[in-house]
C-alpha cells in the first residue's frame, strides 16, 4: 500500500474500492458536515461518524465498471505526505444514472429511483404503485447520505456506478457514488 499515492486518506491503488466508504447510518441523530473545509468529498475524511467500507473478498467477485481518470490532492504543507488538505478532485469515467432520493418511512431509509434510460437490466426493479398512481421513476437501490444537509436535497442526482458484485447465491448488485451538481463540479452526498 505504502508504494501508492496517500490522498486525502484513500489509497490511490484502491481508489475504486475506497470510493465506495458510507458513513454509518442512526436516522435518529442526523449528522452535519463538519464546519469549514476538511477534505474532498470523496474522502471519508470530509464527514463526521463512524466510517463503513465493505469487503467483498470471498462472497463475491468485484468487476470494476469505473475508472479513475485523474486524482489530486493540494496539501496545506507539500512536505506532510499525511497532513492536511486544502483541495482535490477526483475525475472517473463511470456510467451515470440520473436518479431522485426519496426517503422511505415505512423502511426508514433513503430510496434511489432512476429517472433516465442507460440502467443496467440486473439494477432495475419494479416500478413502485401507489393505488391507482405509479410513482415516478424505477427503483435502483438504496443509498447512505453522508450528512443531514444531503438528505434535503430535492432535485435530481447521479448515481456513478463504481463495482459490479456477483454474487454466487444472489443476484448481482452493484455499488456507487451518488453525486450532486455543485457549480461546475459535482460533489458526494
Amino acid at each position: 500500500i505504502l508504494r501508492t499515492p496517500y490522498l486525502a486518506g484513500l489509497w490511490r491503488a484502491h481508489l475504486l474500492d475506497q470510493v465506495t466508504w458510507c458513513v454509518h447510518t442512526n436516522v435518529e441523530v442526523p449528522r452535519r458536515r463538519p464546519l469549514g473545509y476538511r477534505a474532498p468529498s470523496w474522502s471519508w475524511a470530509s464527514a463526521d461518524g463512524r466510517i463503513l467500507l465493505e469487503n467483498y473478498s470471498g462472497i463475491a467477485d468485484v468487476h470494476y465498471v469505473a475508472e479513475v481518470l485523474q486524482c489530486t490532492t493540494v496539501l496545506k504543507n507539500e512536505q506532510l505526505h499525511f497532513g492536511q488538505v486544502t483541495g482535490g478532485t477526483l475525475v472517473l469515467r463511470a456510467r451515470a444514472v440520473t436518479c431522485q432520493v426519496r426517503w422511505d418511512d415505512t423502511w426508514r431509509r433513503h430510496d434511489l429511483y432512476a429517472l433516465s434510460e442507460g440502467v443496467p437490466d440486473n439494477l432495475v426493479g419494479e416500478a413502485s404503485t401507489g393505488g391507482s398512481e405509479v410513482t415516478m421513476g424505477v427503483p435502483i437501490g438504496t443509498c447512505n447520505p453522508d450528512s443531514a444537509e444531503d438528505v434535503f436535497y430535492g432535485g435530481r442526482t447521479l448515481v456513478l456506478l463504481i463495482q459490479q458484485l456477483i454474487f454466487k447465491n444472489r443476484p448481482d448488485s452493484y455499488e456507487g457514488v451518488v453525486v450532486v451538481p455543485r457549480g461546475p463540479q459535482y460533489s458526494r452526498i
